[in-house]
């Protein structure tokens, strides 16, 4: 190339050229431009319907954005995961710089009303070289809502005055209605006060599992050995801490325990001791005195 020579050259698109000049000399600097990359993120997480119960479809919709200055133009596969597991994977061919995509599954929800991470991964697989591959996931907790647990006494029983004897067994028992929309692990109690107000009988039940508009019972056998009047009421509860209903409400004087009948033994003189014998004895037809035990 000689001084003053024309030279025509079309500059690459991914390059920068400067020329300098410096007297008879021209200085040539050229700078190598990046190729934009895509930035593929996971820009939202939710679910649908908002709020939901325990064991229903849900929705799990998740929204995946190219914020990179480049194009996405290989495909990419978007997985979810519930609680770690994998529970759905989709391809994307696709996603131009600035686009976004809405994608969702459906999932029957846990029994349980426990927080439950979802996460959700964008470019998996790693198929799209991204100016950052760090943040290509995201996660959130969601939970169902507990449904009102509550529960009446439908019957209990004794439900009138009884009479017992002293250390003599009695039932106690009580029915009761699960008036809530899911099934409970209820718990049912008695107590039994005397007439001081202290507090006799004091019994849980065990675990009662009642379904939705169903009823549950449970029974007790008791005895009480001192004689006097006493007061009953039933109580069914959501938990040991938690009363749901109570009957009869206040508690009412339901049992009596009796005196002991007493047996006095006296010895007494008759002239004629038949009538305190079996009908057919046979005794003399003279009157005398006869020693008699009686009760």
């Amino acid at each position: 190339v000689s001084f003053g020579e024309v030279i025509d050259y079309q500059t690459p698109s991914s390059l920068i050229i400067t020329l300098t000049t410096s007297g008879e000399y021209i200085t040539a600097e050229y700078i190598e431009k990046e190729t934009p990359k895509p930035d593929l993120i996971v820009d939202d997480i939710w679910v649908e319907p908002s709020e939901f119960n325990q064991n229903s479809s849900v929705k799990l919709y998740s929204r995946i954005k190219n914020i990179g200055a480049g194009d996405a133009k290989v495909s990419f596969k978007i997985k979810r995961y519930f609680d770690g597991n994998l529970t759905s994977t989709y391809t994307k061919d696709s996603l131009n710089s600035g686009g976004s995509s809405i994608t969702y599954s459906t999932h029957t929800w846990s029994s349980d009303s426990n927080y439950h991470t979802i996460k959700v991964v964008v470019d998996s697989d790693s198929q799209v070289a991204e100016s950052s591959e760090r943040n290509n996931e995201k996660s959130e907790q969601f939970k169902a809502i507990v449904p009102p647990v509550t529960a009446k006494i439908y019957s209990y029983s004794p439900s009138s005055k009884i009479e017992v004897d002293p250390g003599k067994s009695f039932a106690l028992g009580v029915t009761f209605t699960n008036t809530g929309n899911t099934a409970w692990d209820f718990l049912a109690g008695v107590s039994v006060w005397d007439s001081n107000g202290n507090l006799i009988i004091n019994e849980w039940s065990s675990i009662i599992r009642v379904q939705a508009s169903q009823k549950g019972n449970y029974s007790w056998t008791k005895s009480i050995n001192t004689p006097g009047e006493y007061w009953l009421q039933f109580g069914v509860w959501k938990d040991k801490s938690t009363l749901l209903d109570r009957s009869p409400s206040p508690s009412q004087n339901l049992i009596k325990v009796i005196q002991p009948t007493t047996t006095v033994e006296k010895e007494i003189w008759v002239t004629d001791p038949s009538p305190y014998f079996k009908k057919g004895a046979y005794f003399s037809s003279n009157p005398q005195w006869y020693p008699y035990t009686f009760q």
